[in-house]
């Protein structure tokens, strides 16, 4: 029944599914769409082999253009825009007089994106977390036997009377 199911409600919906998947639907949105259950529609990826590469082929390239893309913000990038410029042109007419006349043009400008700080820590914890981690990770080992001392210690007895309240 699973597989009447399959050549139904997926297997025609092939190029469908990869777009659903470039557009960032989940494997669980895709199922739902397709109308059958996240675990059928699981089971069908392990089965069926197409079906397998052509999801992981179509997860490969928008995941590829944005890790392109966070390396340019990671790094500092040029884009090209086009920014309103003022112009004035003059001219003199048949009596000698000058005439002005000032318009706006639209001119091709080169501007460069300085890097970013969050894309740079973005990327070196995701592709190298051992070297870079948002927290640091203390371990404690051995036994606490018996009582445990703490001792403070003030810069001044002024600090040290406030504490007795």
């Amino acid at each position: 029944m699973t597989k009447k199911k399959f050549k139904t409600n997926v297997e025609p919906f092939y190029e469908e599914i990869e777009i659903w998947i470039t557009l960032g639907m989940t494997d669980k949105d895709i199922a739902s769409k397709l109308g059958v259950a996240y675990s059928t529609f699981r089971k069908y990826i392990n089965e069926e082999s197409e079906l397998a590469e052509k999801m992981r082929l179509a997860k490969i390239k928008p995941n590829a253009a944005i890790a392109a893309k966070l390396y340019d913000t990671a790094h500092g990038f040029y884009i090209e825009i086009e920014k309103p410029i003022k112009c004035k042109k003059v001219w003199y007419d048949k009596n000698n007089l000058r005439h002005e006349e000032e318009y706006i043009e639209m001119a091709p400008v080169k501007e460069y994106i300085a890097p970013d700080f969050k894309a740079q820590a973005f990327y070196l914890t995701n592709r190298d977390p051992d070297h870079w981690q948002n927290r640091k990770q203390t371990d404690f080992t051995g036994n606490i036997n018996g009582s445990m001392g703490i001792e403070v210690k003030f810069a001044n007895e002024k600090e040290f009377n406030g504490c007795d309240s």
